[in-house]
């Protein structure tokens, strides 16, 4: 075979000298030495852009200090309003509660009272001492004695109806002939 065109280097004999650069290698160079100064400018702006979002964040959580708009003093004072005129109703509505609660027991009590029927001749006394009605006493015997209050919207109230619908089931009324 023959001899590669390249000859070795002897040792101890001076390097080779590199070539010199071509025109598009300077070119890229050139732009390479500004790369360490725009690498330290990026960095100064990253650093004050993080500045700046950490101070509009903050601005952002901290509560308003302006003065509440004629809007908002105004929802706010009708929301005190309103909370003070809850808590007079359920006071209110504690004392219903309370009366209820006593009407109930009295009702209770009077279901377990039961009225003896009087003696004969206790009833027969009563039956000539109670003068027979008259045809002119006829209204007066129709009307009671001391008239009902009127209702307001004459309607009667469904409470009212209930209790006495089950009292007259619970306990009817048995005339006797006298």
């Amino acid at each position: 075979m023959s001899e590669p065109p390249t000859r070795k280097q002897d040792p101890g004999s001076l390097p080779l000298r590199p070539f010199p650069p071509t025109e598009n290698i300077k070119r890229i160079l050139g732009a390479l030495k500004d790369l360490p100064h725009e690498a330290e400018q990026e960095v100064a702006t990253i650093a004050t852009l993080q500045e700046e979002i950490k101070r509009l964040k903050a601005e952002r959580n901290r509560p308003d200090t302006a003065s509440p708009s004629p809007e908002t003093a105004r929802q706010k004072q009708e929301i005190a309003t309103l909370k003070k005129r809850n808590e007079q109703l359920e006071v209110y509505a504690n004392a219903l509660l309370m009366q209820l609660k006593d009407i109930i027991g009295t009702i209770r009590k009077l279901q377990d009272f039961n009225i003896p029927q009087p003696p004969d001749d206790v009833a027969m006394m009563i039956a000539a001492t109670t003068p027979q009605p008259k045809v002119s006493d006829t209204k007066q015997a129709v009307e009671p004695e001391h008239p009902q209050p009127e209702r307001q919207n004459n309607k009667p109230a469904a409470g009212i109806d209930r209790i006495l619908h089950v009292l007259a089931s619970r306990y009817p009324m048995t005339f006797t002939k006298s």
